[in-house]
């Protein structure tokens, strides 16, 4: 007797997510990586999006890309959200799928944001990488444009501790922080006087730093845009550019999402 075509057919396989942009987004993955992600990271991939929606912050990203979870640097430059990066000058060996890209001394390896720093409101602007791996103390640019120049939007470490400038040329620093600190690092502005900071478990805000116009340069990830050296040696998993945020929100989200891609990858 003929095996029933219904047993004949082959059983779907992995996680379709219930999210529409997490759907999107875990196809457009697929493509780039030539290789469907494992179920585990497809949830937990869904998971971050519908918690960041449920937070309240899905809206405030504007551009932003996961460097961790998809399985090639390919998938990784697929924009969660946005414009995508491009990458520059990384290899498959500088990355990690469960904690992210590694960057270099050898100042070449960086992604472009492919987005004008003035292309922000110069009052409502956030800037944010997720570090998982710190280099040794020194002066080293995580993200940004403008070095010192009138608007500026910057993540740095210098002076052994976590410098931020937003749509501002002047960098403030956390009162306590230190530059080992892993986590979320970001700034995020909803006013002209001043705004906030994150560096993992440190936060603070920068007093008297009033609102710039933007500068009118590139931003770039592992370096700033307007500095041929000082390039990021150490490893992110996240970055973002967009408006006001929670970064208390954030950073949350993304340690679980980190937790559970390291959980679903064999």
């Amino acid at each position: 007797m003929p095996m029933s075509p219904r047993l004949l057919r082959p059983r779907a396989t992995g996680y379709t997510p219930a999210d529409a942009d997490a759907r999107a987004y875990v196809a457009a993955v697929r493509i780039a990586d030539s290789l469907a992600l494992e179920p585990g990271v497809a949830r937990a991939i869904d998971v971050f999006v519908q918690g960041c929606k449920s937070d309240g912050t899905w809206n405030a990203l504007t551009h932003c890309a996961l460097l961790a979870g998809p399985r090639t640097i390919a998938g990784c430059c697929v924009a969660l959200k946005g414009t995508a990066p491009t990458s520059n000058a990384f290899v498959e060996a500088d990355y990690n799928r469960e904690t992210g890209l590694l960057g270099s001394t050898a100042n070449t390896k960086f992604l472009n944001a492919n987005v004008n720093n003035n292309t922000f409101t110069q009052d409502n602007f956030h800037m944010s990488v997720y570090v998982t791996q710190v280099p040794a103390t020194a002066a080293y640019w995580m993200a940004g444009a403008g070095f010192t120049s009138s608007g500026a939007s910057e993540i740095l470490q210098t002076g052994g501790s976590p410098q931020f400038r937003n749509q501002n040329g002047s960098s403030q620093g956390i009162f306590g922080a230190n530059d080992q600190a892993t986590g979320l690092w970001g700034s995020t502005r909803n006013s002209s006087p001043t705004f906030d900071m994150r560096a993992g478990s440190f936060s603070g805000n920068a007093g008297s730093r009033t609102s710039q116009a933007p500068f009118n340069g590139t931003i770039h990830i592992f370096r700033s845009s307007s500095l041929a050296t000082l390039f990021y040696p150490g490893r992110l998993a996240w970055y973002s550019l967009g408006t006001s945020i929670s970064l208390t929100s954030l950073q949350s989200r993304l340690a679980t999402y980190l937790s559970s891609i390291a959980a679903a990858i064999p």
